[in-house]
């Protein structure tokens, strides 16, 4: 009877500060993501999309590291993770191109890029057997989009940042 008392309150005493550090994990990635520019600002700044490429903006829409963090990679070339409330965008040449998850076995998405088009992928959580990216239509993209942050300073393509050794 005692020994079941302490294990429930070891527990107990365990969990709270697990709680309470998740917490603080999840306003710490908030305040980093937050810190850059939002989506409006970054768009009013990029490049033109080059002749001959289209560009794909991936978004993650909630703000919570800890259960979706995804290491992109776009036709088997690594492209880092991505922070929860952040998005990337890279231009890539027309055609088809293979978006995944390294970090989890969930399916790739085939994606078809057109020339001088830009296309929206929202990251959710992953769910086994489905492609954890969902294509956004335009006219949803400023209401998906509104509480998103570049993850970098530059408004320039992916693998063009200076802090990305690719």
């Amino acid at each position: 009877m005692i020994k079941k008392m302490i294990k429930k309150t070891l527990g107990t005493l365990i969990l709270i500060p697990t709680v309470l550090l998740a917490g603080c994990a999840e306003m710490i990635m908030e305040s980093i993501a937050n810190s850059f520019s939002t989506y409006d600002e970054t768009a009013q700044n990029w490049p033109e999309i080059p002749a001959g490429q289209g560009r794909i903006v991936l978004f993650t829409p909630s703000k919570n590291p800890i259960f979706s963090y995804c290491e992109i990679t776009i036709d088997n070339k690594e492209y880092g993770g991505m922070l929860e409330g952040t998005f990337i965008f890279q231009d890539l040449d027309q055609g088809e191109h293979l978006l995944a998850c390294a970090n989890n076995k969930a399916p790739s998405l085939s994606l078809d890029v057109a020339a001088g088009e830009t296309v929206y992928l929202k990251k959710y959580k992953s769910v086994e057997g489905k492609s954890p990216f969902i294509l956004i239509e335009e006219q949803d993209i400023y209401e998906n989009m509104k509480d998103v942050n570049h993850a970098f300073e530059s408004a320039i393509p992916y693998d063009q940042q200076p802090r990305v050794n690719r």
